[in-house]
């Protein structure tokens, strides 16, 4: 393959502290969590950063955004892209969302500290690892598994976020994958085995149903949104919307403990 896919040039590296190019699909993500100013949100899986620094400005730069990931490298993207908008709000450290040891662990990254405790978060993004499927293909990946067991590992984020967020908080679960068992079949799981958790409506909402083929009934369906990776006539407002990556957003509601 020798020739682009889209004709637009590429922006990496252009005019960085005025332009961010996210994903449709990143973009309504951040809208469907709707953080506020002042609200304590919590950004499980950050790297490298776009959904953080575009909750940060939802947020209007008021309030705190803690933002983990793994890696130290992972970490260093997020501060870097955080400080070249001017985000104070941003808390940035590496750490392991889906270790059991996670809630009531101290975070730190040398100049601010962070304990982390149950019913603390009025807003929680799980961007969640995935088999990456909706997305340009991975010649060579280290996966935690095979593909198809993501599932697994995504259930121990999942579980911490539970803890982490206060009731009448809210969930929103995404991926940029098109496997049922890390999407649809997930929010089904969630459904049976959470009763902490309600599912409801991701608004804005695209026209962008579950599949049938899932486990959700077909009012579960239409309150996700799976947008598929393939050119589609079918938008609501705009062509952008029928030409995006593989990508789902589910968004729960915290009712009890």
């Amino acid at each position: 393959m020798t020739q682009r896919v889209m004709p637009a040039p590429a922006l990496n590296g252009v005019l960085t502290d005025l332009i961010f190019p996210q994903n449709f699909p990143s973009i309504v993500c951040a809208h469907v969590l709707n953080p506020k100013p002042g609200h304590i949100v919590l950004d499980m899986c950050a790297a490298p950063g776009g959904k953080t620094c575009h909750l940060a400005t939802l947020m209007k730069n008021t309030g705190t955004l803690v933002a983990i990931d793994r890696s130290e490298s992972k970490v260093l993207k997020i501060q870097e892209n955080a400080q070249k908008w001017r985000l104070n709000v941003v808390r940035c450290f590496i750490g392991d969302s889906s270790s059991e040891n996670f809630i009531g662990c101290k975070l730190s990254n040398g100049s601010t500290s962070f304990s982390l405790c149950e019913n603390m978060f009025d807003k929680v993004l799980l961007d969640a690892p995935c088999s990456g499927l909706g997305k340009r293909p991975f010649l060579e990946r280290d996966y935690i598994g095979p593909p198809g067991k993501f599932f697994k590992y995504q259930r121990k984020f999942i579980r911490n976020a539970i803890k982490l967020l206060k009731v009448g908080g809210t969930l929103v679960y995404s991926t940029c994958t098109t496997l049922l068992e890390e999407n649809e079949n997930q929010v089904a799981w969630v459904l049976e085995n959470c009763p902490q958790l309600e599912l409801v409506s991701s608004e804005p909402n695209f026209r962008k149903p579950g599949r049938p083929e899932s486990s959700l009934s077909e009012k579960e369906r239409s309150m996700v949104q799976y947008f598929p990776p393939e050119v589609s006539t079918d938008y609501l407002y705009h062509p952008c919307e029928g030409d995006t990556i593989g990508f789902f957003i589910a968004k729960f509601l915290k009712i009890s403990n």
